[in-house]
């Protein structure tokens, strides 16, 4: 009999299986070729929250009445950069909780383990991010902007320098709601991805602006209607949002009138009309009939072209017209019914967000869902500020067990009682903070142990002082408030880091830090900068805690920043490409959104002076072009996918079809040295095949046009 994963074995499936396994060696009757085998890691021990129990394996040996037991001592995934740098960390941690005080001490050790392969291969990229300073002198948005900079400080330098393989890169967090916050980033960055997530589609950036309106036609509650405007579909700026409250809050503004106000109030701006249109034509229209409008009016697919979000957003108004066209239910075929039942179904499989499996993309997922898996890079993502998962307002259920773990000998059970049990039952409230805290670790051991050559650690913290400043706080009262986890790997990565590696940058408001060699992918992308060597340097007293030795014939340094602006044209055409992607009749409010999302893409990468310069230039190009975004194309696609007869995927950058006098327009912008001429009569060829146009007498007609972005002359 062999039970792998016996750390995540709850007391329930132990007594299930303890009788069997319990006759398998009893002696009498056994056959040489019988036994048990349990296989487990204590330190991977991450399901308490469904019940496993960590201690079955740590006390199995007791309880089969064997000390018939073995360790691997080798690690056959992760170099020896990488390994040694674990052993270091975890075996500093678990000296630490050694040396508290008796009453605060938890059991949890680590013996170092040797790599397998001598491989000098590693690189260790941490950030630390104090989004508290960052809100308080009012750098950026805090806590908002943090999904944002976790991208830019640890993907992005290596992505666009072709320094990580995407198919061998994966990205951990804790929680499901930061893969969310992380997954928006990527999009506005065009990284392709791929994430399972166990939440709703009604969680999906592309999806949950159609729930708010939806929300607001059927409750006509405000708020919904203000997180319908300040969302993507319709960028809202400071101004207008703040007009739009005082409508609101208006005491003699009546629910009835609320529409009718804003019409008046906003009447030239195109978001809020396209809005209160929807809303009046609501009454008029099925579910699948709204959900088509504001789809097509806010343009949602121009908005977000990935491939996912397009699944997400087909599988979605399925859904809709399954609900529609049933017969038997208790609900309301509305919109109030659809809205309750995707409430009743949020944690059922059919809600589940469609994912689209692209072996060349980026990996998005749960520190849980990576147990067993490795990559070639492991990039974490970790709020050490956040509190653990409270159970206020829920039936909370504390048990201890004796040492054989067959009996209980005390438990609570209680409903917003755990405050009061650290007084009542000391003893028991220690036990289970003290899982709580168990588990903590081992998720991040689990995380860092995925990686195979490459960690990037991104810490993030909420301080309105230095790091230097939270860490000697937290340890002036670790002996008389024991072990806070986050804290407490803030203040041993950063020591050790302080010590063994190159600071990257520094200042208050956070750091990075870098050690050892990444080998350079080869960049298949003609969008990306030539790949660049970043080097391995003796980093301090590296060598000694990590076993890396110099190697001659490597450049120092280079300075990213510099070499990245000498290189910058890929990034300014795919900057154009971007903003005219967002434009499909050029109006005013038109480029006012798609300006404010270039911006917002962007911003944090390309100097004020040059973006502003792109800009004018391509504003410029817009008015020099007028004809292209004038009325009359019955539809205009960017960026727009198509397939030729032998299955050449092509993206053209702008399609316009006129149905009324047959005709159709592509037009291809160059923006960089390299002209590509002939690749436009390829796109006419795979358009004049389609089914759609072919047979059907279209005069299919091309444009090339060029965008001077060389600001050598100025």
């Amino acid at each position: 009999m062999l039970i792998d994963e016996y750390q995540d074995t709850s007391i329930t499936q132990h007594k299930i299986l303890l009788p069997i396994m319990l006759e398998l060696i009893s002696g009498k009757g056994v056959k040489d070729y019988g036994g048990v085998v349990v296989v487990g890691d204590e330190k991977q021990s991450i399901y308490g929250w469904r019940a496993g129990e960590r201690d079955l394996l740590l006390r199995i040996g007791k309880i089969m009445r064997t000390e018939d037991y073995s360790s691997l001592k080798f690690s056959h995934r992760s170099t020896k950069p990488i390994v040694d740098f674990i052993n270091s960390v975890f075996g500093e941690l678990s000296l630490r909780i050694s040396a508290l005080p008796d009453e605060m001490k938890f059991s949890w050790g680590y013996d170092s383990i040797e790599p397998f392969s001598d491989s000098l291969q590693g690189y260790i990229r941490i950030v630390f991010d104090n989004y508290g300073l960052k809100e308080a002198s009012n750098l950026s948005s805090g806590k908002e902007d943090i999904y944002k900079r976790f991208v830019e400080t640890t993907l992005l330098p290596l992505y666009r320098e072709g320094g990580i393989d995407l198919s061998k890169t994966a990205i951990l967090a804790r929680y499901n709601a930061d893969l969310q916050g992380i997954a928006r980033e990527l999009d506005e960055y065009g990284i392709e991805y791929y994430q399972e997530s166990s939440l709703a589609i009604t969680y999906l950036p592309v999806i949950k602006p159609i729930m708010y309106l939806l929300k607001y036609i059927v409750y006509r509650r405000p708020l919904k209607l203000l997180e319908f405007l300040r969302s993507d579909f319709c960028l809202l700026d400071a101004d207008a949002m703040k007009k739009v409250i005082f409508v609101l809050n208006d005491s003699h503004t009546s629910k009835e009138l609320i529409l009718p106000t804003l019409q008046k109030e906003f009447a030239s701006n195109s978001a809020i009309s396209k809005t209160t249109q929807i809303v009046e034509k609501a009454e008029s229209l099925n579910l699948v009939g709204l959900l088509n409008l504001i789809i097509e009016e806010f343009n949602v697919v121009t908005l977000s072209p990935q491939e996912h979000n397009l699944k997400n957003l087909h599988y979605f108004l399925e859904l809709a017209t399954l609900f529609s066209n049933q017969k038997e239910t208790e609900l309301t075929v509305d919109f109030k019914g659809f809205l309750s039942y995707l409430e009743a179904n949020e944690t059922n499989d059919i809600l589940k967000q469609q994912s689209v499996e692209n072996k060349g993309s980026l990996q998005l997922m749960t520190i849980h869902k990576s147990k067993g898996l490795g990559f070639e890079t492991v990039i974490t993502f970790l709020d050490t500020s956040r509190t653990a998962r409270s159970d206020a307002r829920e039936l909370s259920i504390k048990t201890k067990y004796e040492s054989n773990l067959a009996h209980l000998s005390d438990y609570d059970v209680g409903y917003n009682y755990t405050p009061l049990l650290k007084t009542a039952k000391p003893g028991l409230f220690t036990i289970n903070q003290n899982k709580i805290t168990i588990e903590e670790i081992n998720n991040l051991y689990v995380a860092l142990t995925r990686a195979e050559k490459n960690i990037m650690l991104y810490l993030a913290y909420k301080k309105r002082d230095s790091l230097e400043r939270l860490i000697e706080d937290y340890e002036s009262k670790i002996q008389s408030e024991g072990i806070k986890i986050g804290k407490e790997f803030l203040a041993i990565l950063h020591r050790y880091l302080s010590q063994n590696s190159t600071l990257f940058t520094n200042d208050d408001t956070g750091s990075i830090f870098e050690a050892g060699m990444m080998r350079m992918q080869q960049s298949t992308s003609s969008d990306l900068p030539e790949p660049l060597e970043v080097p391995y340097q003796d980093f301090l007293s590296y060598n000694k805690h990590l076993g890396l030795t110099e190697r001659a014939g490597l450049k120092s340094r280079v300075n990213l920043k510099t070499v990245y602006l000498q290189n910058l044209q890929p990034l300014l055409g795919e900057l154009v490409h971007y903003y005219l992607s967002l434009i499909i009749y050029a109006s005013e409010d038109e480029l006012r959104r798609a300006r404010a999302r270039t911006i917002n893409r962007y911003g944090a990468n390309i100097d004020e002076s040059i973006l502003t310069s792109v800009l004018k230039k391509v504003d410029s190009f817009i008015k020099n072009n007028s004809y292209l975004f004038a009325g009359g194309w019955t539809k205009v696609f960017t960026e727009k996918i198509v397939y030729s007869s032998t299955e050449q995927e092509y993206r053209i950058d702008r399609l316009m079809i006129d149905e009324q006098k047959k005709r159709i327009l592509i037009v291809d912008y160059k923006t960089g040295s390299i002209a590509e001429k002939d690749q436009i009569a390829n796109y006419q060829e795979a358009i004049a095949e389609l089914r759609l146009i072919d047979h059907k007498d279209y005069n299919v007609q091309t444009k090339y046009l060029a965008i001077d972005l060389d600001f050598s002359k100025q």
